[in-house]
């Protein structure tokens, strides 16, 4: 069953409660709302899915802004409750979206130049993932996410509290990462320009994959890896210095292939187990081991 407010210039408001619920639970029949417009919802806004055969789920979409006061509960049951945001426009989601339980609930941001401002899942209750289909989305609150899957351009102002990351695309970190694993793909670039970098490992699938530090005074802390058997990935220390409390590398076959610092820049490794293929330091660059 699908619900379409169709009008795309419409600033459709919903004074009070919003909550889409599926009760099908013999069969996979999605319940969708589809708002072409902007929407505001004044009070709370619940997704609740329901089992089926293959999984029943509720899906809000909104094309253009919206603010959600009451904040969005997301409750998968066995199926999903998806809050997507589609068509290429700049603007902003306002609210605070949480999980009926930990590993519940996904956003897709499917349309270019979406912001969501408001706080991502909570510590012990994480959404099952943020997922970035499209250019320049932007998550400037803080997040607590299962899974971030980045497939573009993305921007991480708030400080992102991950399960896993996957990033295949150019993404932009200032408000500090905490993961399990982060992973980048091939040729895809994680800036740091602030806030700390906590993880178990990040893995640099190869060797045009970068991870770029260019903060002031910024620590990582896990092993950064290559993926596989073979040596890859590049480590740009840009800005002014990068402590690096974990190993370059996890051995001789799987070294990183550069440590790369630039002119008047300081890298500092304290860890002992490391491989690395080449050191390239511009004038009055540091090292210090």
């Amino acid at each position: 069953a699908t619900l379409t407010l169709s009008g795309a210039g419409a600033a459709n408001v919903v004074g009070g409660t919003l909550a889409l619920t599926n009760i099908d639970q013999t069969a996979d029949h999605d319940i969708i709302m589809d708002v072409a417009g902007a929407l505001t919802v004044t009070g709370a806004t619940t997704l609740t899915a329901h089992s089926g055969s293959s999984a029943a789920n509720s899906r809000l979409i909104v094309d253009k802004a919206a603010t959600f006061t009451g904040g969005v509960t997301l409750d998968d049951n066995t199926g999903l409750a998806v809050l997507e945001f589609e068509q290429d426009n700049a603007v902003t989601i306002a609210g605070d979206v949480a999980a009926a339980a930990n590993g519940e609930g996904t956003i897709e941001l499917t349309g270019v130049g979406k912001t969501l401002s408001g706080t991502l899942g909570a510590s012990d209750k994480k959404l099952k993932e943020v997922q970035i289909d499209a250019a320049s989305a932007v998550l400037s609150g803080t997040g607590y996410l299962t899974l971030l899957d980045v497939n573009a351009t993305a921007t991480l102002s708030g400080a992102m509290n991950l399960g896993t990351a996957t990033i295949d695309a150019a993404t932009a970190s200032s408000g500090g990462i905490t993961a399990t694993t982060v992973t980048m793909g091939n040729g895809d670039v994680l800036t740091i320009s602030d806030g700390n970098v906590t993880t178990s490992a990040i893995v640099l699938s190869d060797g045009t994959s970068a991870l770029t530090i260019s903060g002031s005074d910024v620590t990582i802390t896990g092993d950064i890896d290559a993926a596989g058997t073979d040596d890859a990935g590049l480590v740009n220390v840009t800005g002014a210095k990068a402590t690096f409390a974990g190993n370059l590398g996890s051995a001789s076959t799987k070294n990183i292939t550069s440590l790369n610092i630039s002119a008047s820049k300081r890298a500092v490794i304290t860890e002992t187990a490391n491989f690395v293929d080449q050191i390239d330091m511009a004038a009055l660059g540091e090292i210090e081991i």
